[in-house]
């Protein structure tokens, strides 16, 4: 199946657009799962003269990812479906919808469950990782020149080898490039993602673009590395227009978030959060506060060989010069009862005491009007 930026639209507007510093919950370390009801919805408006029936990637939407510590329900969907796989591999649902006529609004909308696990990162030493000649041959599609990661570009290629050195082994060099990133590269977004020349050119980007040049140094030296892309839980709403008007986003309590993975031995593949886990005091902070290990954060899917940064470009100009228009939402609520009752539930020494109280003055009045 093609696999087009609109597949994940939602992701790549929203990267670009300030989340570097937004506020987000924060996960007691101790709590048991957490479950959220995310939705997404689009209305497209035909302004041409003609009818239009939309293309596969406005039609699609991301289902997430299952894993040990997360686990996905598609609650429910505005039109039938069907479910495929896009480019990297990644869950996608296609809306079966009509063509729409000159003027014709359509809304589409798919709700998810999502049911995430609290993780620790793992025990971490630079002296207990193994060295570059222990990557297995297994893991050759995740280095190298592939989709956005310009492996044979002399500047990042000379870049790379400068920071590594003699060094050999796998995690002193990873974190020694986001060291170089941290202290290098500010934070800052753009309307699209960028390459990872540009990255390096300009000294900035936003979550994703210090991803992508980390996964570049990386693949350029022989460490796999792929991108990851997420949503996190937040404290506020948003809303955004772009693209000359033709795209409007409005968020409810979700951001999104990007990373490296990187295959780091013994330990396997490891997330790299430059702009939410990278601290200038420990190196080993890149891994071990990596915003994907908390509850409130969910992985919707990997990058492993798509074009983003070309893509994403592609989509904005295509966008940019159409007759078609597009209003967004997406929301992310935490499931609760709701309600006294499913306070009460959720706390069984609470409800027994309650229970109890309920029945002792239901007795006693009983005995004092009823029976005589």
């Amino acid at each position: 199946m093609k696999k087009t930026i609109l597949v994940s639209m939602i992701i790549l507007i929203i990267l670009p657009l300030g989340f570097l510093n937004f506020p987000v919950s924060i996960a007691n370390s101790g709590e048991a799962a957490r479950t959220y009801i995310f939705s997404s919805s689009v209305v497209y408006i035909n302004r041409y003269n003609s009818s239009l029936s939309l293309g596969e990637e406005y039609r699609l939407f991301n289902l997430f990812m299952n894993t040990s510590w997360q686990t996905v329900y598609l609650l429910n969907s505005s039109h039938s479906f069907k479910i495929d796989r896009d480019f990297d591999g990644n869950l996608v649902i296609m809306l079966s919808t009509p063509s729409m006529s000159s003027g014709e609004n359509l809304s589409m909308k798919v709700s998810l469950k999502i049911v995430t696990k609290q993780r620790s990162p793992p025990s971490l030493s630079l002296s207990a990782s193994g060295p570059l000649q222990n990557i297995s041959s297994e893991f050759q599609n995740y280095t190298g020149k592939a989709g956005s990661w310009l492996t044979d570009n002399h500047t990042l290629k000379d870049l790379a080898y400068e920071i590594k050195g003699d060094k050999t082994n796998i995690l002193e060099i990873v974190t020694s490039f986001t060291d170089w990133i941290g202290n290098n590269i500010l934070a800052k977004s753009s309307d699209v993602p960028l390459y990872p020349t540009e990255t390096f050119d300009l000294r900035q980007g936003d979550c994703d673009d210090q991803a992508n040049l980390l996964i570049t140094l990386c693949r350029i030296v022989g460490i796999p590395a792929y991108l990851q892309v997420g949503l996190l839980e937040k404290s506020t709403q948003e809303k955004e227009t772009f693209w000359n008007g033709h795209v409007t986003y409005s968020t409810i309590h979700v951001g999104y978030h990007g990373w490296a993975m990187v295959y780091v031995s013994p330990w396997g593949w490891l997330p790299f959060d430059m702009t939410l886990g990278w601290k200038k005091i420990d190196p080993l902070a890149v891994v071990k506060s990596a915003w994907i290990y908390r509850s409130t954060s969910a992985q919707i899917m990997d990058i492993t060989k798509t074009d983003w940064a070309g893509e994403g470009r592609a989509e904005k100009e295509n966008v940019s010069r159409s007759q078609l228009y597009m209003l967004f939402e997406d929301s992310l609520v935490e499931e609760q009862l709701g309600s006294w009752i499913g306070s009460l539930y959720q706390n069984w020494q609470i409800l027994t005491i309650t229970i109890i109280i309920i029945l002792t003055i239901a007795v006693y009045w009983i005995r004092r009007y009823f029976i005589r």
